[in-house]
């Protein structure tokens, strides 16, 4: 079955995602999957063309989409079918645009807003965003699209300090995205937190890596961290927590990365209304 075709979308966490469908033509009032009692109401609306449109998201989450759909017309199921063969794709030529496109922040919390000038074919607005010290985005919010012309506004308190990438993506109805906006911003907030590092080392031998650090002020500081990232890997992951015994403490850690190559550390401290700081990584050879 080619992308084009898939009309159910799944969220990518362990817990899997809900299902959703579009109809068009034969819509029914009803859809529910077969053996559960997860039966929701088809939402209609009117298509950038004029035509008919009916919605239907699943109330619970499924890990598969290998499901059966009952779909249901004056409580009667006249059809049942597989994911892939239960709707129908709108033909035409997928398109968004926005305009109006501002970010602010104000003591930590972000507000991002963009107007919508072309809704063709859309699914879904998703925002997304890269925190200081990560390689790549994670969508955190999502918005379905209320018609041409209208202004939507996103708020998120990431509970961390420092510059942080926003990035606004279209997900049309055949699966395919398009970005519409990239904006960055440093985040700063007036709260008494405070954590900054005196020294950060790293060293090598025979490829156990030593990992020092010194702070220099701990202030409402809960916990402080060690992330490592090995090269290739996507991410930071957590190494080694640490209780902190306060300003002008030395903390040292030996990591074994198993690896040959480059390996990166970053320092993370976190505060204890769990707000965040990230230091600047440094990056070692290891041999």
């Amino acid at each position: 079955m080619s992308r084009a075709n898939r009309i159910f979308r799944l969220g990518n966490s362990a817990q899997g995602g809900k299902l959703r469908a579009r109809f068009v033509g034969d819509i029914p009032t009803a859809v529910q999957v077969k053996g559960t009692n997860d039966r929701q109401n088809v939402k209609i609306r009117t298509g950038p063309n004029g035509q008919q449109i009916g919605k239907w998201v699943s109330k619970n989450k499924y890990q598969s989409r290998l499901v059966t759909l009952q779909l249901i017309r004056n409580d009667n199921v006249y059809k049942e079918c597989k994911y892939d063969a239960c709707g129908m794709l709108i033909p035409e030529r997928p398109d968004a645009a926005v305009t109006n496109v501002s970010i602010s922040q104000s003591n930590g919390t972000v507000t991002f807003s963009w107007k919508s000038t072309i809704e063709i074919a859309l699914d879904l607005y998703v925002l997304e965003r890269k925190l200081p010290g990560h390689t790549n985005f994670e969508p955190f919010e999502g918005e379905e699209p209320l018609g041409i012309g209208t202004t939507y506004t996103e708020v998120d308190t990431p509970g961390v300090s420092g510059v942080i990438t926003y990035r606004l993506k279209a997900i049309f109805l055949d699966g395919s995205e398009k970005i519409l906006s990239e904006q960055t911003i440093n985040v700063t907030t007036t709260s008494s937190n405070s954590a900054t590092l005196e020294q950060f080392e790293l060293s090598n031998s025979s490829g156990i890596v030593t990992i020092t650090f010194k702070t220099a002020t701990e202030v409402n500081v809960a916990k402080l961290f060690i992330d490592r990232r090995i090269d290739g890997e996507p991410d930071f992951s957590m190494l080694k927590e640490f209780t902190p015994t306060g300003a002008g403490s030395t903390y040292l850690f030996d990591d074994f990365p198993n690896a040959i190559g480059v390996v990166c550390y970053r320092i993370r401290a976190r505060f204890i209304d769990n707000v965040e700081i990230v230091f600047q990584p440094q990056c070692i050879d290891v041999f």
